[in-house]
């Protein structure tokens, strides 16, 4: 409070108007005038103390006192030039008066330089510099002549005044270098300012690019995505031998991961590219990417080995994007190697952290493109990057190992293969982790068994007419409405009773997502799954936001198409007998099922025991995890690792209601979360608050 009020004080006077330097000089008469009417009081306090008092010079004191108010007052009223005259003339009135009448022979004449120095901090014409100068001189040294306050012989000789205007000109000196630099700075300053703007205006120009891009890479994507799909589906229909079948296909899903790879490294440099992280076991995913490439390998004649000291290894992790960063590496690995080659890919922990060792016996990589093997489109310079390459799969890797706190480095010298090392936090703790394996493929038959017998109705909206005719080839067994666009399917939707709507995201007039939103405006309850090109987080969430019950990525498969359609009718006509028969409205509805209530009250009453975990519930239902999975995911929609946060989230809350805690520690430890921020996360996901706040 106390700054507040000096600094109030200084500035009476700035602003409306002044220019910077105006204000400075304000500022300095204001500091010179409070100086003074300090000086003031502590003298006459003095004087009064020690018996030095003097009515006339206390008549001096006061006046000087009282001429400093006035200047402050004309200061404030911006009547600058009368405030700074009368500090002037006041200032060489005491320099006059005091070395003269108060105080003689005490050598306070010097006390002259000061309002010479005003003179050089308020103004800036030469001619008030040495018309001052004069005067002072004069004051300074012709008085003695008359009051001989000292011998002639020794005050009044020559170096006495000389003294004086040396004094005066070392101050003109610093002052005028003074106001060099700060014009100078000034200068820079407003150079800088200048760049600023011209640097926000390039901002907001990238930004706009930047937002131009994203759109275009999104309409292309769904651009490319529709006649792939329409080419992976065809191609399994035609009368073409298997091995050209199979080559057709692989070059349609090496199309489908550039243009995955095109739109995931686009977000990447704009920091839009989030993560969906589980736990996830690492020596099963890469297990998974050194069978796939297996066939490849063998079919070029090099050697690849997997080796691992451990079993099992959790991380935190995006399944997909992890799987698709190593995929580069390995890839990478057999493009470079020739016949007769080698891979190694070896795995070990070491302090809670996983390290990774890729090894080749390869072409190498040159001293000049190792320094940029990680930048954004860059190829190096040989006849394998020459022939084929977009330079975005290393990047892409960097970019995904970096966004899960890891660490990737390269060790090549040409001609002497390469060295790659990847390290990722190992979790701290593997309580309640699954494998985030789908469904194996030998199950998938199982699923498909609800076609024709029930003759579903489905409803197929899209504007895209070969696309349209390829789902009806694929859903023959079903009964099949069309629609165009939105405003199509609602007229259909007025008409027909339809079980099953599959509709497009992109589309003109109405798009699908106006068409689901005004399909729930309807109350139509019909389950809804969405085609669509997006395959960022976010755009998954705007979807499931909306309401649907599945969404698909272009391009996608025939079987995942109808497990999907069949899984849904099927809790479709569970949810619909339920509710006919109970005649209870579908949102109060709650289908009990004896398993899912064993398994929820085995979960909440063991959660909390330490090192709970999947194979624990594994051992109470005498059920191996593959069927533990199957299960639960059947039932629930859910993994059972997501299964068992979920029980473990309404224990906490019913916790909470019941008041049994009173700290977060206490509660994420009774319902077996070890880390109280990471459980504090998932309960303020769930219940829209943290546990304790009202």
């Amino acid at each position: 409070m106390t700054f507040y009020w000096l600094e109030y004080l200084i500035d009476i006077g700035t602003g409306n108007g002044n220019t910077k330097d105006d204000d400075k000089k304000v500022r300095y008469l204001n500091i010179y005038t409070y100086a003074w009417q300090v000086v003031v009081i502590i003298s006459s306090i003095f004087n009064y103390i020690l018996n030095m008092w003097r009515w006339d010079e206390q008549i001096i004191l006061f006046a000087g006192f009282i001429f400093c108010a006035i200047s402050q007052i004309l200061q404030a009223f911006r009547m600058y030039s009368l405030a700074r005259g009368l500090i002037i003339l006041m200032s060489f009135a005491h320099g006059y008066l005091y070395p003269n009448v108060i105080l003689p022979s005490t050598l306070m004449e010097y006390y002259l330089i000061f309002p010479l120095i005003l003179i050089l901090v308020l103004y800036e014409d030469k001619w008030v510099y040495y018309v001052t100068l004069t005067v002072a001189t004069i004051t300074f040294t012709l008085p003695n002549y008359f009051f001989l306050h000292y011998p002639i012989e020794t005050f009044n000789q020559v170096s006495n005044p000389i003294f004086f205007i040396v004094l005066f000109l070392a101050f003109l000196f610093f002052k005028n270098q003074n106001t060099k630099n700060e014009r100078l700075l000034e200068k820079q300053k407003n150079e800088a300012l200048q760049q600023k703007v011209i640097i926000e205006n390039q901002k907001k120009e990238l930004e706009e690019l930047n937002r131009f891009q994203t759109k275009f890479f999104v309409n292309i994507s769904h651009e490319l995505r529709t006649p792939l799909t329409l080419i992976d589906g065809y191609i399994h229909q035609i009368s073409t031998p298997l091995d050209e079948v199979q080559l057709i296909s692989k070059q349609t899903q090496k199309m489908t991961h550039i243009v995955n790879d095109m739109l995931d490294i686009s977000k990447t440099k704009f920091n839009k590219l989030e993560l969906r992280l589980i736990d996830v076991d690492f020596c099963e995913l890469i297990y998974k990417v050194y069978s796939s490439f297996l066939p490849a390998f063998e079919q070029k004649g090099i050697s690849l080995t997997l080796h691992s000291s451990l079993k099992k290894a959790y991380i935190k992790a995006d399944y997909l994007y992890l799987e698709r960063a190593f995929n580069n590496i390995i890839h990478n690995g057999l493009k470079f190697t020739n016949t007769g080659g080698s891979l190694e890919i070896n795995i070990h922990d070491f302090q809670n952290e996983l390290f990774i060792k890729i090894i080749d016996n390869g072409i190498g990589i040159n001293e000049v493109d190792l320094q940029h093997i990680f930048k954004r489109f860059y190829q190096g310079t040989n006849d394998i990057n020459t022939a084929e390459g977009s330079g975005i799969g290393l990047s892409f890797t960097k970019d995904i190992i970096e966004l899960h706190h890891g660490k990737i480095s390269i060790e090549s010298k040409e001609g002497n293969g390469t060295q790659i090392f990847v390290n990722l936090p190992l979790l701290e703790s593997q309580e309640g982790t699954i494998t985030s394996n789908e469904l194996p493929n030998s199950q998938i038959s199982d699923h498909i068994h609800q076609t024709a017998q029930n003759a579903k109705r489905i409803l197929l909206v899209e504007d895209h007419d070969e696309m349209r005719q390829y789902l009806k080839t694929l859903l023959k067994d079903f009964q099949i409405f069309e629609a165009s666009d939105g405003e199509d399917a609602l007229k259909v939707l007025s008409q027909k009773e339809i079980d099953y709507i599959i509709t497009d995201y992109m589309m003109p007039k109405m798009d699908g997502h106006k068409l689901v939103r005004k399909i729930k405006a309807l109350n139509i309850d019909i389950p809804i799954l969405i085609l669509t090109a997006r395959i960022d987080l976010e755009g998954k969430l705007n979807l499931l936001r909306l309401g649907v019950d599945d969404y698909l990525h272009k391009p996608f498969s025939k079987e995942e198409l109808l497990i999907r359609i069949n899984r849904a009718l099927k809790n479709y006509d569970i949810r619909k007998s339920f509710n006919t028969k109970e005649d209870i409205p579908t949102e109060k509805t709650e289908i009990v099922n004896p398993f899912l209530e064993q398994l929820k009250l085995f979960i909440k009453d063991h959660c909390a025991i330490s090192n709970f975990g999947l194979q624990d519930i594994c051992d109470e239902l005498a059920l191996s995890q593959s069927s533990l999975y199957r299960k639960v995911k059947s039932l629930t929609g859910l993994s059972p690792n997501e299964f068992v946060r979920d029980v473990k989230l309404e224990k906490a809350k019913t916790l909470v209601d019941q008041k049994v805690y009173s700290t977060h520690k206490e509660l994420s430890y009774a319902v077996g979360f070890s880390k109280t921020a990471y459980f504090i996360q998932l309960y303020q996901q769930r219940y829209g608050r943290k546990p304790f706040d009202k």
